[in-house]
């Protein structure tokens, strides 16, 4: 009988071997046994259905029998030691939320590790081990699918096999609504923690949780069906292990019209085909894409890519756009000094860079968020000044810089235009000249008002440009 889902299975099967292995590194390095035990478990559990989905895609003929022992009770120890892997990550986040060391000592770390070895490897193996008092026969093949195990439906059948996905799924249940608890309980704590701890960060503490209990909430239903499944068609009385283990080296070879004919068969036998695939690309939808992945994922396409000749572009130092570390800006002063590194905003949104020339300021630091914006870089540096201005100064309150105003002068003395010519060849102090700054005039705020009493009155005539270097503006 023609398969109508090939190739989707086989190729399936080998592409979520392929992703679910992809974090494996990066797990190995902090060594979470949880985590590298479901990567491990899971990618073996779609290597061995990527091979039976090859082998027996057209028929069902014994090929490699002793292949087929191994596959067998591979199935059976995948079946719980998936959950198992869930429940030691459940587990570990539950310490976690109960603001404890994960490793305080090596003894602890010790213990903790031997703990969820026996979890995840032991008991696989154990129920693969009793698994032989309910086992009816060597095994089956079914076209399509591959080798199976054959269970004898029994009584203790549903104690020693089919009940551990649901017990191992009901205590991940428990964990995970404890550590959630926990976690909002303690939410606090939590964040100090996780911040100050190097082994797992905030965001990997939460992909894990929610591995975790997507895992539980999926294992339960799943364990819950099957054992529906195998109740209604009908458990046969337990008769002694001779009467289960009768003609036991007997190898059934199932075509695919035959358990087609059975819906509950079929239902099944496809539902564990894909809970697999789906345990392995939950996984990477949660791990395959974090920070560390995507930054390994760059280093190995350009070690690849180079290897053709390709070079990934290099960045000028100082380039990149929000870096709170490098400094904003460096520019001389005509004293020689330079301006300095902190920045304070101006309400008015300036982009203009001011320095003060010949003015005694003080800077005052004006502390900000550790996350700049673009909007950030477009800002000027302002001061303040220690002399008040008064309040018939002429300059405006919105700029951010402070001009001495012109000294009084007869407003009918002109110049002539030879002097304009003398004038305008005379060199014009810049940001790189050497030449020192005028000397700074202090006035009081009492002579300066007495001095504007003095003053006559001006008529509405444009006065001229001031010449005297007070202050310089550099466009940003």
């Amino acid at each position: 009988m023609q398969d109508p889902s090939y190739p989707f299975f086989p190729i399936a099967f080998f592409l979520s071997f392929i992703l679910v292995l992809v974090p494996l590194p990066w797990h190995l390095q902090a060594w979470n046994v949880g985590t590298v035990m479901y990567i491990v478990w899971t990618a073996l559990a779609c290597l061995n259905q990527f091979i039976n989905s090859i082998v027996w895609r057209n028929d069902a003929i014994v090929r490699i029998a002793p292949y087929c022992d191994i596959s067998i009770r591979f199935v059976v120890a995948s079946s719980v030691a998936i959950p198992a892997a869930s429940l030691t990550i459940s587990r570990r986040l539950y310490h976690i939320s109960r603001v404890q060391a994960v490793m305080q000592s090596a003894k602890e770390k010790r213990r903790e590790m031997i703990i969820d070895l026996s979890v995840c490897l032991g008991l696989p193996a154990f129920v693969t081990i009793i698994w032989y008092f309910v086992q009816g026969h060597r095994f089956d093949i079914l076209e399509q699918v591959g080798c199976l195990p054959a269970t004898f439906n029994t009584l203790p059948a549903y104690f020693l096999l089919w009940s551990w996905p649901l017990i191992l799924g009901g205590i991940s249940m428990v964990y995970c609504s404890m550590t959630l608890y926990h976690f909002l309980k303690r939410r606090r704590e939590m964040n100090q923690f996780l911040s100050n701890n190097s082994m797992i960060s905030f965001s990997r503490y939460f992909r894990l949780m929610a591995l975790a209990s997507m895992d539980a909430f999926l294992t339960v239903p799943l364990g819950t069906f099957a054992i529906i499944i195998n109740v209604r068609q009908g458990v046969q009385p337990w008769a002694g292990l001779a009467d289960a283990h009768w003609g036991f080296s007997r190898i059934d070879q199932v075509p695919a019209l035959l358990w087609h004919l059975s819906q509950p068969t079929v239902i099944s036998l496809y539902l564990n085909r894909v809970f697999v695939i789906v345990c392995a690309l939950v996984f990477f939808s949660f791990f395959g894409f974090a920070d560390e992945c995507r930054k390994n994922y760059a280093r190995l396409f350009w070690r690849v890519a180079g290897r053709f000749g390709f070079k990934p572009k290099e960045r000028a130092p100082g380039s990149s756009l929000g870096s709170a570390n490098s400094s904003f800006m460096r520019t001389p002063a005509m004293s020689g000094g330079s301006v300095p590194d902190f920045v304070d905003r101006s309400k008015s949104g300036s982009n203009r860079l001011t320095v003060m020339i010949g003015q005694d300021v003080r800077y005052e630091k004006k502390n900000r968020d550790s996350f700049m914006s673009i909007g950030d870089l477009s800002s000027s540096f302002t001061v303040d000044l220690e002399d008040q201005k008064p309040a018939s100064s002429p300059t405006s309150d919105a700029s951010s810089s402070y001009t001495m105003p012109d000294s009084p002068t007869d407003e009918k003395e002109t110049i002539d235009e030879e002097m304009r010519e003398q004038l305008s060849t005379l060199p014009r102090l810049t940001s790189a000249s050497p030449v020192p700054p005028p000397p700074v005039i202090r006035v009081s705020l009492d002579q300066r008002r007495q001095s504007l009493q003095q003053q006559p009155e001006r008529t509405a005539t444009p006065s001229r440009p001031s010449t005297r270097p007070d202050t310089m503006d550099f466009d940003l």
